[in-house]
């Protein structure tokens, strides 16, 4: 289902609010708008903008990001989002207060998106904050260290168009 083309960072930020990374493959190389982009130890983000030879990325360091994870040791399921203050964190919201965490707990890709394989690595809960019986923060360290992104790859759904075209046209009946 998944096969991978290889790129290089040619450019790239991770202490703005809203960082991207440009690299060394586009359409020519059959790159798409809308396409994951993973390391062997974690995720990096989602392709945006696609020339013939070059793309740009909009990292999980970016205040526009949400991604699909989940807890490796259960299927306990929420989104990962950053709030912009440390590259080497992020947070996950949207989990249930049933759900058994705990610091050390490994966070993975969930399986429910066209972007990432199931289980890419993600990071580590790093602290957890509690208010009226509800988690108020759950932080994440990143296994990813996007001060020193070199070679990443870019993740190719072969049945992303068709999963599309379902979905969508499910939501419209």
């Amino acid at each position: 289902k998944y096969s991978y083309i290889v790129a290089k960072v040619i450019k790239n930020s991770y202490l703005k609010r809203d960082n991207t990374i440009t690299l060394d493959k586009g359409s020519v190389d059959g790159v798409q708008p809308n396409m994951g982009v993973i390391l062997p130890n974690g995720i990096v983000g989602i392709t945006l903008n696609v020339t013939k030879h070059f793309c740009t990325v909009m990292t999980i360091l970016n205040s526009k990001s949400s991604i699909n994870v989940k807890f490796k040791k259960n299927y306990h399921f929420g989104s990962l989002m950053w709030n912009g203050k440390s590259y080497t964190q992020t947070q996950l919201w949207d989990i249930p207060i049933q759900a058994d965490i705990k610091k050390g707990d490994t966070i993975v890709t969930g399986g429910h998106s066209i972007f990432f394989p199931e289980q890419i690595p993600v990071g580590v809960i790093s602290e957890v904050t509690y208010a009226n019986k509800t988690f108020e923060r759950i932080d994440v360290k990143l296994f990813a260290d996007f001060s020193a992104l070199h070679t990443v790859y870019i993740v190719t759904n072969k049945y992303r168009d068709e999963q599309q075209n379902l979905e969508t046209q499910t939501e419209n009946e």
